[in-house]
């Protein structure tokens, strides 16, 4: 493999979380200065859409409106013609912060949260969120150890998710109705995990912090 030379696409940003490539430009969320962002590769920036409480994991339904994670009061916000709008509250179902998330090819979206306070308290167990395209939220994976990063294979059958505090990824099969079975060890690391994307080989890319 040739080896690959970093360049700085964007600076004068704050906290970058949960990049996706969608219509030929590079998406995220810029967490602490509460926006997201798109750029193009030539380094063109538009902020999309600004987010008080913390954006976070990206993704769109199939009619191309954009999913936004907003992290601190736990909310997956759409974006329609007329500004954001709330897809589903998920504080009844995430005892803290929401993280990343993906979407998968009939609008469901997958998403993580942290468990438990990172400044004050003991790592522990959550659950992984699915929600429905009409805000239907459910549990559908338990003792979570921090689930962050996530990917789904181009066939749309297996979920990849970044386990942090576990240093390992997990994989689920994904059923018909979007609920997931036959848990298993993707990879044990020897590093924590955070955001993971597939490849075209179906190889694995993580980001270590």
């Amino acid at each position: 493999m040739p080896e690959r030379q970093p360049r700085v696409l964007l600076d004068g940003l704050v906290f970058q979380e949960g990049p996706r490539w969608h219509d030929e430009r590079l998406w995220f969320s810029d967490m602490q200065a509460h926006e997201v962002v798109a750029v193009d590769m030539d380094g063109r920036r538009e902020t999309i859409v600004a987010v008080p409480q913390q954006p976070s994991g990206l993704g769109w339904l199939p009619d191309g409106r954009l999913l936004v994670v907003s992290m601190a009061d736990r909310k997956l916000l759409r974006l329609d013609p007329g500004g954001l709008a709330v897809a589903a509250d998920l504080s009844d179902l995430a005892p803290r912060n929401c993280n990343d998330m993906v979407v998968d090819a009939q609008g469901r979206a997958y998403v993580g949260n942290f468990g438990f306070d990172l400044w004050s308290e003991e790592a522990r167990g959550t659950g992984l969120i699915m929600v429905t395209p009409d805000g239907q939220a459910q549990v559908v994976a338990e003792d979570m150890w921090f689930p962050n990063g996530m990917a789904i294979s181009p066939d749309g059958r297996t979920l990849i998710v970044a386990e942090t505090v576990e240093n390992r990824l997990t994989a689920f099969n994904i059923a018909e109705d979007g609920s997931l079975s036959h848990r298993r060890v993707w990879a044990q690391l020897d590093a924590r995990p955070d955001g993971i994307c597939l490849d075209a080989e179906g190889c694995i890319w993580l980001a270590s912090p």
